[in-house]
């Protein structure tokens, strides 16, 4: 009936919001209303919310071209974390504040962006990690998702020599500057030495995105 509605009396507005619709639905209403979305509504923009993961999975194949944002938990301090994120946008975020003179940001910053490049390989390549239940899978920590990329990169015999040189130095870059500059009570870094890190980071991520993913 809301479809219905909306094709009849929205003659103006060109979009569609359908906010977690499919609660009362079955499995086959719910494949038939993804079918339904994806062939009938071309000429709108529409933007579907959903906690259904089958009726996500369902809709993101029968619409290929639909852009697609999953959120894999949410945290007061941090915000949403989406699958697949975007590592450049906190690095250039990270070199931002730096230029700014905010050291403990730049830090920040860049320890995220670390976590969300090593996450995304870690699960791209299926490196084993430590089980953990619910939301708490996505706020890893930077040393254990270094201990699951090099266990599965010496397992799949792809750990060159450089590369594990480049991982050296990020692990130390962590303990030495950003981890420092972003926690309480442990000492001071340089501004050069944040930006060391950050650049090594960058190197990091070009040089992983080229191998791995």
């Amino acid at each position: 009936m809301f479809l219905a509605m909306a094709e009849t009396f929205n003659e103006q507005l060109g979009f569609l919001v359908l906010d977690d619709v499919v609660n009362s639905l079955d499995v086959d209403h719910r494949g038939r209303l993804a079918d339904f979305l994806a062939s009938e509504y071309e000429d709108r923009q529409i933007i579907v919310l959903t906690h259904d993961h089958l009726f996500y999975e369902r809709l993101r194949r029968r619409a290929p071209r639909w852009r697609t944002l999953e959120f894999t938990s949410w945290a007061y301090e941090e915000g949403p974390r989406l699958a697949g994120y975007d590592v450049g946008g906190f690095l250039e975020k990270a070199f931002d504040a730096l230029a700014g003179g905010d050291l403990q940001g730049a830090a920040a910053k860049g320890r995220r962006a670390l976590e969300e490049l090593l996450q995304e390989v870690c699960e791209a390549i299926g490196a084993p990690l430590a089980f953990r239940r619910g939301f708490r899978n996505d706020r890893r920590e930077v040393g254990e998702l270094l201990i699951g990329l090099r266990h599965t990169l010496k397992r799949n015999k792809k750990a060159t020599p450089d590369l594990i040189e480049l991982l050296d130095g990020v692990d130390a870059d962590v303990q030495a500057a950003l981890n420092v500059e972003a926690h309480a009570a442990s000492g001071w870094a340089s501004t050069s030495e944040v930006a060391y890190a950050l650049a090594r980071i960058k190197e990091l991520d070009a040089t992983l995105r080229v191998q791995l993913l």
